[in-house]
Parts: structure tokens; sequence; C-alpha cells
């Protein structure tokens, strides 16, 4: 799996980004945007962008986009610190993940469900150095198994080659 992975902040100072000229600052102490792959415990050369396809600034989605493809049926974390805006503020984390990152209970079954699992991923990224206190956002994700991926194509390529016969 190959595409790019999306997020969104209003209004991003693009200067701290991982830049597409220099993918190793992704991979570098003091990155913005972290690709982490959890089994290995590594981290993933990236670069990120704006997406410069939509013409209002303040309104571009941040593209994060992997050196090299990443593994089938594998688990990874994305985590997003140092992040400000134009006008040069920190981006603040949202009301749901300050919740999460700072340990503050609340009545929201929707936050309180996902608790346990990003506490795991808090502890996975904290034994890698990165501080949860600094991270504005994180979320995990796991990509496709190669089954998946391929599993419609081969069938269309073996049905077709089935319905010309040995002799095309």
């Amino acid at each position: 799996p190959f595409p790019s992975i999306l997020t969104y902040f209003p209004d991003v100072d693009p200067s701290n980004l991982p830049p597409h000229w220099d993918v190793m600052r992704s991979i570098s102490p003091d990155t913005s945007i972290i690709l982490f792959d959890s089994s290995s415990g590594v981290l993933v050369p990236h670069f990120a962008e704006l997406d410069v396809s939509v013409e209002i600034i303040g309104s571009r989605s941040l593209m994060i986009w992997p050196a090299h493809r990443l593994n089938d049926s594998n688990h990874y974390i994305v985590a997003i610190r140092y992040l400000k805006h134009t006008n040069g503020t920190y981006i603040l984390p949202s009301i749901g993940f300050k919740a999460l990152r700072d340990k503050i209970v609340t009545n929201d079954s929707n936050i309180e469900y996902r608790r346990v699992e990003f506490e795991k991923y808090f502890q996975i990224l904290e034994s890698a150095g990165i501080k949860r206190s600094e991270l504005q956002l994180m979320w995990d994700f796991t990509t496709a198994s190669k089954e998946c991926i391929t599993k419609r194509l081969l069938f269309m390529r073996d049905d077709s080659l089935k319905r010309v016969g040995p002799n095309g």
C-alpha cells in the first residue's frame, strides 16, 4: 500500500513539515510528523505537504507520503507534534485527543472506549523516545493484506485466461 495518509488542521504553517527533498529529516528525533512501524519499532521515512489542489490556503489537507511502500498486513502509528498555525501559535490538540493524551477522564463513551488502546500506543511511542505531552494528534492503522489487495485482479486474470483458452 502506497497512498498518502491524510489529516486536517486549519491554517497549518508548512515550514516544519519534513520535505520531499529531505526525507531523512522525517526520521530525526525532532521531526514534526512521525510514521512509526510498530511491528519493527522503527520510524518510516516520509515527507509531508499541504494539498495544493485546494485553492483556499487555510483549508488544505495535510498529506503524508511514505518514502517506500508500506508492508502488507502491518500496524503503523502516525503521531503529529510541533505544528503551528501560520500566525506562529502552536496548534492545540482536539478536546478528545487531549483527554486521552493527558489522562483526563470524561463522560464521553466514545473517548473512554478508546482509552486502553491509545494508552498502548502512547507507551510504544514513549519507549521510542517520543513524549506524549508533545503530541497534537495520534492514530493507528493496519495496512491491507497482500490477498486483499490482489485477490480481485488475480481472479480477473485467471478468468480471462480461462475464457480465451490456451490458443488465445
